[in-house]
């Protein structure tokens, strides 16, 4: 029994396997990717407010801890009619505390002292330098209400970016959003996979491995040996030996398969052998098909064949 297709076949499933494991960890790496980049852009606009409250109060207002917040009254000035007034707006689901101060610092700091995405940009890169250890190209669209505001020094990343990832609710009357747009490469993006994609890789090494090791092997055992070594005629016995195994045949057709071996993978046309084979060119055509039909029925078992190659003539080849 040949074991190297077996082992061909092992090296062929470990490679699929592979390809499986590795799209199933592209896709959730893509995930986490997408969650890092969401996780720190907040966690960037969360400093961004810390740092812009700083010149306008140095102390906080304070707040209870877990305490919910469902409706929120929030006085303005209106300059036109040089009045006070004041809007109650209605949560549609109770938020924390510190989540309304934040949304309500956000509108009020729109006026007073608005975000810079550049300043945001940079926060938002060192979030993911030091959290993850990743250094992308990135940029930072702000919307102030009426109009939008880019990071300059990576304006091409918002022509088709890899990721974008956006925070809606940043103020008070959700007017204001704030959103980050990522280039990466697959070498960044499969950081933020699990095990499985060392799993996946060193499954194709493997099966490629596996797979280039026995096609190299097999190609080597055929190039080892001549056709004449692997297939013994004796005409004076009338037979045929392959591979330890002993066939009988018509002195003819020994002779025939005698003169493809001392010509192996040469085009022999058919007057050609005619000649070789019945010094003469006038044997019908059918007759010699019917020699050279017997001598393939005998190869074919054993990984050998005669071709036919249309308009031109025979030759013998191993199969591949």
């Amino acid at each position: 029994m040949k074991i190297a297709p077996y082992i061909l076949s092992i090296g062929i499933t470990l490679i699929a396997i592979g390809i499986i494991l590795m799209d199933t960890d592209y896709h959730y790496a893509k995930t986490n990717l997408n969650k890092a980049l969401l996780h720190a852009l907040q966690e960037c606009v969360d400093k961004d407010l810390a740092e812009r409250m700083l010149p306008i109060s140095a102390s906080s207002s304070g707040f209870k801890a877990n305490r919910k917040v469902k409706t929120a009254e929030i006085t303005t000035y209106n300059e036109a009619t040089q009045q006070a007034e004041t809007d109650t707006i209605v949560f549609r689901d109770s938020i924390d505390q510190n989540i309304y101060e934040n949304l309500t610092k956000q509108y009020v700091l729109a006026l007073l002292n608005p975000i810079r995405p550049d300043t945001l940009l940079k926060l938002f890169k060192q979030e993911l330098k030091e959290r993850h250890g990743v250094d992308m190209a990135a940029g930072i669209t702000y919307w102030d209400g009426k109009q939008a505001h880019y990071s300059g020094n990576d304006s091409t990343t918002y022509a088709q970016p890899s990721y974008c990832v956006r925070i809606d609710s940043l103020d008070i009357y959700y007017q204001l959003w704030v959103e980050a747009r990522t280039n990466c490469g697959i070498g960044t993006i499969m950081r933020f996979g699990s095990p499985m994609g060392y799993i996946a890789i060193i499954a194709l090494a493997a099966g490629l491995l596996t797979a280039s090791l026995t096609l190299f092997l097999q190609r080597k055992k055929k190039k080892g040996k001549s056709l004449r070594e692997e297939i013994k005629t004796d005409l004076a016995a009338g037979t045929v030996t392959i591979a330890e195994n002993s066939y009988s045949l018509p002195p003819l057709e020994i002779r025939l398969l005698d003169l493809f071996l001392n010509h192996p993978y040469r085009v022999l046309n058919k007057e050609e052998i005619k000649r070789q084979i019945w010094e003469s060119e006038n044997v019908a055509d059918n007759t010699l098909y019917v020699h050279i039909t017997k001598i393939k029925n005998l190869l074919q078992p054993h990984s050998y064949t005669i071709t036919n190659i249309r308009n031109c003539g025979y030759r013998l080849e191993r199969v591949s």
